[in-house]
């Protein structure tokens, strides 16, 4: 697998964006970057998820965004934007590793360790929850 971060965004009830979690390390303007680019996007209602991609220089910043139910997620905010950064371009493996990840994050109520877990399984095995991602085909 190629060489990524993760960075976890999340956008509270008063619309300011903050970094909560990052993997294994981003920059600061990365991070700055990121907080703009999401702090700029319409709110996502109901179940509705957005992926899309950012390219910056030479760097490829795939973004997953989900509302957050706070009730049932038992956190204090509306929407949750995990970003994969690389510098190549894996638009439907990322979507499906982000999408992963990111319901592991919710449904563990904010536990990042979750998340983390996910990751280093990911890592390992090359696999991430029930998709295989060497079988994705770009």
């Amino acid at each position: 697998m190629d060489e990524f971060s993760l960075l976890l965004l999340e956008k509270d009830l008063y619309h300011d964006v903050q970094v909560s979690w990052i993997y294994p390390e981003v920059s600061t303007e990365d991070q700055e970057r990121l907080i703009k680019a999401s702090a700029s996007r319409e709110t996502l209602i109901g179940s509705i998820h957005e992926f899309y991609v950012i390219k910056h220089d030479d760097i490829i910043y795939s973004c997953y965004r989900l509302p957050v139910d706070q009730i049932k997620h038992e956190l204090a905010v509306q929407e949750a934007t995990l970003v994969c950064i690389s510098a190549k371009s894996h638009p439907k493996r990322d979507e499906s590793i982000l999408k992963e990840l990111l319901q592991s994050y919710l449904s563990s109520k904010g536990n990042a360790t979750a998340m983390l877990q996910l990751t280093l399984k990911m890592i390992a095995t090359g696999k991430c929850g029930d998709v295989d991602l060497k079988s994705i085909v770009e």
